[in-house]
């Protein structure tokens, strides 16, 4: 009997602390069912209600949760990590070193921008000086060595962990040196959760640049190249998830692969 698999794309809101220059922009989730796990792509910024509230509107408990699989450790990717007291995190600690060594760096710095330059040096920014100072409220406020989890819950990519059934990872470094995007293979078709390697379906096949800076840019563009050979399914961290043969929004609020 086949099993059927289904992903619920949850849309939140950046708030304007997260990224003035992106607050318009949503900021995206996925919840993936199976018959065996419930499992989360991603559970957005620290402090927002929006998770939780699409959670309750899908009718179902945090408890229910029993994996979170991290694209990368962006505080608006893994803010909500901490709600799920049961579930396994599944992340790159390659990322998260990274992360935690740019926060303090930004912390403990009176020059953010020169931070910014060297741990992200492939930047776009006409104002590099404004997004640094942003950069570095952001990491006072929010960064802590735990927003990710408790390490007994943490299970590391590159230690080769199991994964959940049906979750295929890519790695696709050059947002951030750690990055990867999360494949549900269903029978009839899949499902990508690009993260912030394809932003959103304006950079589906064109040369467009983010706001905020990259870690690579070389790494950046082959990882694109990745998903962009991809069929089925891509949603992207700030984007509804479109299909890849027709370029059309799916709407939907759940999916059946």
């Amino acid at each position: 009997m086949a099993q059927q698999i289904s992903v619920y794309p949850i849309k939140m809101k950046l708030p304007i602390d997260g990224n003035p220059s992106a607050a318009s922009l949503p900021l995206m989730a996925a919840l993936v069912e199976t018959n065996k796990e419930l499992i989360l792509i991603d559970t957005g910024f620290p402090g927002s209600t929006d998770l939780l509230d699409q959670l309750a509107l899908l009718q179902f408990d945090l408890q229910d949760v029993t994996s979170i699989i991290n694209t990368h450790t962006h505080t608006d990717h893994i803010g909500g990590n901490h709600l799920f007291p049961t579930a396994r995190i599944i992340a790159s600690v390659i990322d998260y070193n990274y992360q935690r060594d740019y926060s303090y760096a930004l912390i403990n710095t009176q020059n953010p921008t020169e931070v910014v330059s060297r741990f992200f040096p492939h930047s776009n920014s006409q104002n590099i000086e404004a997004a640094a100072l942003h950069s570095q409220m952001l990491a006072k406020k929010y960064w802590r060595d735990d927003l990710l989890g408790p390490l007994d819950r943490i299970d590391w990519l590159e230690d080769k962990c199991a994964l959940p059934e049906k979750i295929e990872i890519i790695k696709t470094p050059g947002h951030t040196p750690g990055h990867v995007a999360v494949v549900v293979r269903g029978d009839s078709q899949s499902f990508t959760a690009a993260g912030d390697a394809m932003p959103s379906r304006l950079f589906w096949k064109r040369r467009l640049h983010e706001i905020t800076p990259r870690f690579s840019s070389a790494q950046f563009l082959r990882s694109k190249s990745k998903i962009e050979n991809l069929h089925g399914i891509i949603m992207g961290g700030h984007d509804l998830p479109f299909q890849t043969s027709d370029l059309k929004y799916i709407n939907r609020d759940r999916i059946v692969l």
